[in-house]
């Protein structure tokens, strides 16, 4: 009997030790799992947030780089569009500048040649005026001079010619 009890008491305390035993185990692996299974997760979350931390970081760096590229390229534009525009509006202020003065050189010579064609032919007016009032006046003196001479000469013949007629009466008339 005593020995009955002792095997018995044996198998329960196997029993007892293997059920516990068991459900240690049990305890200790699903700790295990559920330690396993949180570090795992976390590990997935951690490179999950890291992953979506990059892709956010690289969208959002595309992003800054194409902004910061496309003002970039906007500011350029700008720039060059100012540049071409100022030499542009340089170009064409300098050829209108070019064409004003031209067209003042040309306005200005042709007033130039024009009062000096004027002032030319006044000048050539004057002297030939003058020289024709000249020669009118000398013409003038000298038919002058001659008319006085003439009726100087034809006075002088009268008075000679009354002189010696009354000298030849006077001459005939003491003779008879």
């Amino acid at each position: 009997m005593r020995s009955l009890m002792r095997s018995l008491m044996r198998s329960l305390m196997r029993s007892l030790m293997l059920s516990l035993m068991r459900s240690l185990m049990r305890s200790l692996m699903r700790s295990l799992m559920r330690s396993l299974m949180r570090s795992l997760m976390r590990s997935l979350m951690r490179s999950l947030i890291r992953s979506l931390l990059r892709s956010l970081l690289r969208s959002l760096m595309r992003s800054l780089m194409r902004s910061l590229m496309l003002s970039l390229i906007r500011s350029l534009m700008l720039s060059l569009i100012r540049s071409l525009m100022r030499s542009l509006m340089l170009s064409l202020i300098q050829s209108l500048m070019r064409s004003l003065m031209r067209s003042l050189m040309r306005s200005l010579m042709r007033s130039l040649m024009r009062s000096l064609m004027l002032s030319l032919i006044r000048s050539l007016k004057l002297s030939l005026i003058r020289s024709l009032m000249r020669s009118l006046m000398r013409s003038l003196m000298r038919s002058l001079m001659l008319s006085l001479m003439r009726s100087l000469m034809r006075s002088l013949m009268r008075s000679l010619m009354r002189s010696l007629m009354r000298s030849l009466m006077r001459s005939l008339v003491l003779s008879l």
